[in-house]
């Protein structure tokens, strides 16, 4: 019977920082695109104890017993005409990869906007406080992206993510649901943009 396997905070973080080394590939980017605070995979690396990271252990474990890949037991990889149709999801990755290539600027919002849409998030199941948003113009569109937090300061505080759609000419909001990673990863871009930009305008000064 296979014994139960133990996956380790710290040495997952480095491997995750060796393996994105040598792929070139920067941890801001791999954090945001699983949803990750920035810097989290160092913050695992710098643990003090190499405790045991338990959802990954008890799935190495199910899928050691089953004798199957942990790729396999989560269904990465599988043909696309088996996997499900995400729909909207499509339209946000497409808004995330235009985003991070630099085909749209998004902008800070009047919060009158804000207002005027439904308050409940889409992704939390309560009220939440808004504490951030920004638009986007899409062709006819514009998309609205409302962050969701009750203390920003703390980092273990879920945040709830909503995007909607504004087709104008009176039509109400849209809200537009999607894999809580991608609003993550959209919210990330933009947070960095901001902050990039606000570096050049400080230096520029």
């Amino acid at each position: 019977m296979t014994q139960k396997i133990v996956v380790l905070k710290k040495a997952l973080g480095e491997r995750i920082k060796r393996l994105a080394a040598k792929r070139n590939i920067p941890l801001s980017k791999l954090e945001a695109r699983a949803g990750y605070s920035l810097g989290m995979v160092t913050r695992w690396t710098n643990a003090e104890d190499d405790e045991n990271f338990d959802i990954f252990s008890k799935l190495a474990t199910i899928a050691s017993n089953l004798g199957v890949s942990v790729d396999e037991l989560l269904g990465v990889g599988e043909p696309k005409e088996n996997a499900p149709n995400v729909g909207e999801s499509d339209l946000i990755s497409c808004i995330v990869d235009s985003t991070e290539a630099k085909k749209l600027q998004w902008m800070e919002i009047d919060w009158k906007i804000v207002e005027e849409l439904p308050t409940k998030p889409l992704l939390e199941p309560e009220e939440r406080t808004p504490t951030g948003a920004w638009s986007v113009e899409r062709g006819r569109l514009r998309f609205v992206l409302v962050a969701y937090c009750d203390d920003l300061d703390d980092e273990d505080e879920p945040m709830g993510l909503r995007m909607y759609a504004l087709a104008g000419h009176g039509i109400p909001p849209q809200p537009i649901q999607a894999e809580t990673t991608a609003l993550q990863a959209l919210y990330m871009m933009i947070q960095l943009q901001a902050a990039y930009q606000s570096l050049v305008d400080d230096t520029m000064e």
